[in-house]
């Protein structure tokens, strides 16, 4: 019996007596296959069928855990199989996968190793994985006996149940790297796609539609007067990719002899600029694609290549670096897997940026129209391989169900979607230093690349998380927190938009959280003492209050409040007198040792005093917040410090038709670091 092994149990279902047979043969005759199924946090369900030679490999099996452990990340069910891929043949895997659509209803595969493809040898022969893809259809074995590898019969019901993706390094050949090499720097890429902001790093995060004169062709070959250009090649190709990106660039060449569309700007565009669609329709053969134009030679019109050598696999999609995350090939034979260094194979095991890329396995050509919908989907989100399982149902609807075109293959990762996770936010910005039990707020921002929705995830250090949104793109997030132990804390943030992808952490903003719990509103800790400000005005300043007539002094005092009550007295705290043009800090201290705050705060007003006369308030008040638990005072007394300054002036003076009086003046002084009036000591503990 096969070894079926379930973790977070997945549900069967209540299975049909055909199905019950297959499952039959499947735990007995296919003894060798390994099962392992892994909840996610849906009920999408796929597939990972992993030639068990690969998997041996230690490395190669830890990057494979880690894809897969991704894929369940973002919350795909997952069957893992293991087996030989030497042993089996396409009916046994595709057997396999009918049982398991019946028991898990699973959306697709992906094929990593040497699986072999089903051969279609009705007319043209080429290999297919649409018999994969299609699960309940009759297919009919052209060999005799049969074999479950040849088929030139499909009939009955030939919609696809479930997408299929093909991961097959062996047939690619690097001087510079191995296969094992190979799997392990795709799934590099792939792991840090997933999980990081790789595609931000793209200048031009659009697509490319790069349509080359030949394939466009409509008119007539042998009358130079009616030259064509079909223009579904152009029009639908911008049509559908517009379904799933605003911004896209279009490249052709609509006239005879044009050279818009040639080997080396292709290249350039891909390396330099970067898109994450391209799609390109040429000239092709398994290795290679070419542009051309066409040209009248005096009796019909006839293709032309250019004599740059095209674009082939060993000489650019191997060894360069194009940018490119997703490629759609419309070229003759581009996709054939088989075969040594196939254009579409070589673009996702190259050391560019390709994840995926779709083609043909034979000649041909194919209309952009079929894609219209599936890039619809990719535009809503939807998995490449849903996308692609669409596109082979429009082709159905397209020739009303009576025909498919099976030589359509999508060679790499199936269940990656084209959203993008946000840039990664910027540093949180806030206060640096504070004190326990207050809150403080912070500050980040980022854009989406796909114009999506943003939530913003505060990491505070302390075992907590503050998850704020949906913002719009480039929107500002604000999150508040208060740390109840004090010590230094690294808070960071990351980025998601709604469609669950995080970027990476931001850089960390340091912040020191201090014993002192409460502060002045209006004050500034300096190291010793508080330093007052007014207004927060934190330059310096002064107010001044001016009395007609000759007074020899002047003093400065202080009222003390917790709330609206007096609690220093019913007079004036003095602290200190000045006489003519004297100018200095005074101070002197005020006992606070029976003085509680609870739900309130404290405030300090400045009053000043002219020899003989009552105190006067100058309009100068300094406050604590608002406290709202019980804040004790920290000290038994304060030193309040006041900086002034007194002159006077005596008359008469005659000014006009008037006389001015004698007149004195107090200035009180704050805030600059030679003039500090302050207050030490001041401080409050939680109570």
């Amino acid at each position: 019996m096969s070894n079926i092994k379930e973790v977070n149990e997945l549900k069967m279902k209540k299975l049909p007596q055909e199905t019950l047979i297959l499952l039959l043969i499947f735990t007995t005759c296919l003894s060798l296959i390994d099962v392992q199924c892994v909840k996610g946090d849906s009920d999408h369900c796929i597939v990972i069928y992993v030639d068990r030679r690969l998997y041996n490999d230690q490395d190669i099996g830890a990057a494979i855990d880690r894809y897969v452990a991704d894929i369940q990340n973002e919350g795909w069910s997952t069957l893992k199989i293991f087996e030989n891929a030497t042993n089996i043949t396409p009916a046994a895997i595709r057997s396999v996968l009918v049982v398991l659509l019946s028991m898990y209803n699973i959306e697709g595969c992906v094929l990593v190793g040497d699986f072999p493809s089903a051969k279609w040898v009705n007319g043209t022969s080429y290999y297919t994985d649409y018999y994969y893809m299609d699960l309940n259809g009759t297919w009919t074995d052209a060999d005799s006996p049969p074999q479950g590898k040849r088929f030139n019969n499909h009939t009955g019901h030939i919609r696809p149940e479930i997408w299929v993706g093909r991961l097959m390094a062996s047939t690619i050949d690097d001087p510079t790297r191995d296969e094992k090499k190979l799997f392990l720097d795709y799934f590099a890429k792939n792991h840090g796609n997933r999980n990081a902001s790789s595609r931000a790093e793209q200048t031009h995060p659009g697509a490319l539609a790069y349509v080359d004169n030949s394939p466009a062709y409509g008119g007539s070959t042998t009358n130079e007067s009616d030259y064509g250009y079909d223009t579904r090649f152009v029009n639908d190709t911008v049509a559908s990719l517009k379904k799933a990106y605003s911004d896209v660039t279009l490249v052709s060449s609509p006239l005879p002899n044009a050279t818009n569309t040639n080997a080396t700007d292709y290249k350039n565009r891909l390396k330099s600029t970067g898109y994450e669609w391209t799609w390109v329709y040429d000239h092709g053969q398994p290795d290679s694609h070419a542009f051309a134009n066409y040209a009248w030679n005096g009796t019909q019109w006839v293709w032309q290549e250019w004599n740059e050598g095209g674009v082939s696999s060993a000489g650019y999609y191997i060894p360069d670096t194009p940018k490119t995350f997703f490629y759609i090939f419309g070229s003759c034979s581009a996709a054939v897997f088989t075969t040594e260094n196939c254009i579409a194979n070589s673009a996702i095991f190259g050391k560019g940026k390709a994840l995926s890329s779709i083609g043909m396995t034979t000649d041909g050509v194919f209309p952009a129209s079929w894609f219209s919908e599936a890039f619809e989907q990719l535009g809503q989100h939807e998995s490449i391989g849903e996308a692609f399982k669409t596109m082979y149902n429009s082709m159905i609807d397209y020739y009303d169900g009576s025909w498919v075109n099976k030589k359509i293959v999508l060679l790499g990762d199936p269940t990656i979607r084209i959203n993008s996770p946000p840039y990664v936010p910027s540093q949180p910005s806030g206060e640096d230093s504070g004190y326990l039990e207050v809150t403080y707020d912070y500050t980040t921002n980022t854009t989406d690349l796909n114009g999506d929705q943003i939530w913003y995830q505060f990491n505070w250090d302390d075992g907590t998380y503050t998850t704020v949104g949906p913002y719009d793109s480039g929107e500002s997030g604000n999150a508040s927190h208060a740390w109840s132990c004090p010590g230094t804390y690294t808070v960071k943030v990351r980025a998601k938009d709604n469609y669950t992808t995080w970027s990476d952490w931001s850089q960390p903003l340091n912040v020191t959280i201090n014993e002192r719990i409460r502060y002045m509103q209006n004050a500034k800790w300096d190291s010793t003492y508080w330093k007052l400000f007014w207004n927060n005005t934190i330059t310096w300043t002064d107010k001044y209050i001016i009395k007609q007539g000759w007074y020899l002094w002047c003093e400065l005092g202080v009222k003390i409040y917790k709330g609206t009550t007096c609690i220093s007295g019913s007079s004036v705290i003095t602290v200190g007198r000045w006489y003519n043009l004297e100018t200095g800090l005074q101070s002197t201290t005020w006992d606070c040792s029976e003085h509680n705050v609870t739900g309130t705060y404290i405030k300090i007003e400045v009053y000043c005093k002219f020899a003989g006369s009552s105190w006067q308030n100058m309009g100068v008040a300094f406050k604590t917040e608002t406290f709202t638990e019980n804040t004790i005072l920290n000290a038994t007394e304060w030193t309040i410090y006041l900086y002034g300054e007194f002159q006077m002036e005596w008359g008469p003076e005659k000014v006009g038709t008037a006389t001015a009086l004698d007149k004195s003046w107090i200035t009180f002084y704050w805030g600059s670091s030679s003039r500090e009036s302050r207050i030490e000591d001041m401080a409050f503990t939680y109570g």
